[in-house]
């Protein structure tokens, strides 16, 4: 089992709408973080959950090389 680590963001107001951002690949990264902060400068609450918890501790993967560099690739997907 474990614990799953959601990054979450919350807007100055109270009351507002919240929403859930889903990722297909790459773990939790930077990029999502901010993403979400940058939804919640727009007054949403935030939850990015991080779906690959259950691996236990891993690296994010470099989306942009994901696919391009073969170690990155190999360590992908494992």
């Amino acid at each position: 089992m474990g614990s799953a680590r959601p990054y979450s963001a919350f807007p100055l107001e109270t009351n507002l709408p919240a929403v859930i951002m889903f990722r297909t690949a790459g773990g939790m990264r930077d990029t999502m973080r901010q993403m979400g902060e940058r939804l919640s400068d727009f007054g949403y609450v935030v939850l990015v959950p991080d779906f690959y918890y259950r691996n236990g501790p891993y690296d994010s993967v470099d989306m942009r090389t994901a696919f391009s560099n073969p170690e990155t690739r190999r360590r992908s997907w494992a």
